[in-house]
């Protein structure tokens, strides 16, 4: 699948909203409630995104991946670390519409995320996955992410279990994609 990757602008607020409950509904459905699935809007979405588009670059970055049509079929985001796991960097989303998977473009997104914050000073980065999340946990892993511990969060008064993952050096998460993927 062919898209590009760039920075997301407040105009692209509307369709990251769009994406997002897309992405989740896609990915989410059978691990979260039905009933909070179901209950996602795009313009209930709208304000955590225009809140993230909006920061200065040095609190972190929102990139979106545009198919070929210009719709957005992926996102990612990330900043300083906001939890108890010892690293700068945090990935706090990274989404592919289904349609979008498995063509690699997931590694692109998380590489361009690691890579700016990288260059933000957070020489580190962590993330929290869904724990019964096999899918994601197997494309962290793969992509060298180290498994450091699990943690309950309770979801909708659901109690449910996160893995947090993370690389010491997130410079180097860059350079092992550029010297497999030719740049």
């Amino acid at each position: 699948m062919y898209a590009t990757i760039r920075e997301a602008t407040p105009d692209d607020v509307a369709a990251l909203a769009e994406a997002h409950v897309a992405a989740w509904c896609e990915t989410y459905r059978g691990l979260l409630p039905d009933s909070y699935l179901d209950g996602l809007t795009p313009a209930g979405c709208e304000p955590q995104w225009r809140q993230l588009v909006g920061r200065p670059p040095a609190e972190g970055c929102v990139l979106i991946a545009e198919g070929a049509g210009g719709e957005i079929v992926g996102f990612a985001s990330g900043g300083p670390h906001r939890g108890p796991l010892d690293h700068a960097g945090e990935l706090y989303t990274l989404y592919l519409r289904r349609s979008a998977q498995g063509a690699g473009l997931g590694r692109v997104l998380f590489t361009a995320v690691a890579t700016r914050l990288h260059e933000q000073g957070l020489d580190s980065l962590a993330l929290w996955v869904l724990a019964t999340n096999r899918q994601a946990r197997g494309f962290y892993e793969a992509i060298g992410g180290r498994f450091l511990r699990e943690q309950v969060l309770i979801f909708e008064g659901v109690p449910l279990r996160e893995a947090g993952y993370g690389w010491r050096d997130s410079g180097a998460i860059g350079r092992r994609a550029g010297d497999s993927h030719g740049g």
